[in-house]
C-alpha cells in the first residue's frame, strides 16, 4: 500500500525525487505503475527497483546466514539487480563469473565489473580475465569476431569444425527451408 501511494501522489513523488533530472513522460509512468500495482501486477523489469525500495525502507534479515554466494552470467543482471544482491546477502562474500561477450540482453562492458566493485563496496575485489573461450569452435569466434567488428583479444579453444556460411534467399519462406535443413 506504502509503494501505491508513492506512485499516486505526485507531491510525494515529486519530495522524493528532488533534484534529479526526470524525463517528461514521468507522469505517464507513475499513472501506469500506479493502474498496475492496483491490479497487483509488477513487470519484470520493475521487480528489482520496487524490491530495492522494499528493502531499503524495511530492511531484511532473511539471508544473514548466508556467507558466500555464487552469481554465475554475471552480464546478464543490471546494476539495480546487484544492489538488491548486495542488500539481501550484505554479510555473506561473493564470487561473480561473467563474460560480456555472452550478454543475452544488451550492450554491456567490462566496466560492469567496476561498477559491481563500487556496489559492494569492496576495494579488494579482484578481477581475472580469462582470455580462452570454449564456446564455439575457432571458425565460429572468428567468422563472430569478422561480423562484429570484435577487437576484444580471446583464445579460441583448439576445435575445428566448418566453416560459417552466409547464404542468401529470395523470400522469407525460403529462408525458413533453408534453416529447417
Amino acid at each position: 500500500e506504502l509503494y501505491c501511494k508513492l506512485f499516486k501522489s505526485k507531491g510525494l513523488f515529486d519530495s522524493l525525487a528532488k533534484g534529479l533530472e526526470l524525463p517528461d513522460y514521468t507522469d505517464r509512468v507513475l499513472e501506469w505503475t500506479s493502474k498496475n500495482l492496483e491490479k497487483g501486477f509488477l513487470p519484470y523489469e520493475d521487480a528489482a527497483p520496487f524490491l530495492y525500495l522494499k528493502l531499503k525502507l524495511e530492511g531484511s534479515d532473511i539471508f544473514s546466514e548466508i556467507r558466500h554466494v555464487v552469481i554465475d552470467e554475471a552480464q546478464d543482471y543490471t546494476a539495480m539487480q546487484y544492489e538488491v544482491f548486495h542488500l539481501l546477502f550484505r554479510r555473506a562474500r561473493c564470487t561473480i563469473f561473467g563474460d560480456v561477450r555472452q550478454s543475452i540482453d544488451r550492450d554491456v562492458s567490462v566496466g560492469l565489473y567496476d561498477n559491481i566493485i563500487d556496489i559492494y563496496h569492496n576495494r579488494k575485489a579482484m578481477k581475472y580475465f580469462l582470455e580462452k573461450s570454449y564456446r564455439s569452435s575457432c571458425e565460429i569466434s572468428s567468422f563472430a569476431k569478422n561480423i562484429l567488428g570484435n577487437r576484444q583479444a580471446y583464445i579460441s579453444f583448439e576445435r575445428h569444425e566448418e566453416e560459417p556460411e552466409i547464404l542468401f534467399e529470395d523470400s522469407v519462406d525460403a529462408m525458413d527451408r533453408r534453416m529447417i535443413q
